[in-house]
């Protein structure tokens, strides 16, 4: 079985929308679906998460992952419950602010660094982004030969 998914006609849609919220209605079940244009992404049954996506490379990836996850809720398997996971910490924003620009990110020394938190929130609001290899960690390297 798979649910008829319909946009929510009271949220903006569309490039500039902070997040997209799709509603399906299945038997007694109503399956809401919200995807953040950085590709995170949850699935509610019933007013209940079942679902959490956080490193989808898109709106896209993310609403067809849990599109998946909610075909295979809809067959009867079972869905692991959606843990407590922190938050992206992105701010709600009403626009793509980056949409179409570059940038170097360097010093990303692990994902707790700030280089790596700057990267994340840039790429949520649409950056391309390259990473930069610098001081020892580049030493260390050897060299391409």
């Amino acid at each position: 079985m798979k649910p008829d998914w319909k946009a929510n006609e009271e949220l903006p849609v569309g490039k500039g929308a902070t997040f997209q919220q799709w509603v399906a209605k299945v038997g007694d079940d109503k399956l809401v679906m919200d995807v953040a244009p950085w590709g995170e992404g949850h699935l509610k049954v019933n007013d209940r998460e079942i679902a959490h996506i956080n490193d989808a490379k898109d709106r896209r990836e993310a609403f067809r992952n849990l599109n998946k996850i909610a075909e295979r809720y809809l067959e009867g398997q079972v869905i692991e419950p959606a843990g407590k996971k922190s938050s992206s910490m992105i701010p709600v924003v009403k626009a793509k602010l980056l949409e179409g620009k570059r940038g170097l990110i360097v010093g990303i020394a692990n994902d707790q660094s700030i280089a790596w938190g700057c990267a994340r929130a840039f790429r949520a609001f649409g950056a391309v982004l390259r990473k930069g290899i610098e001081g020892r960690a580049k030493r260390r390297r050897p060299a391409p030969g």
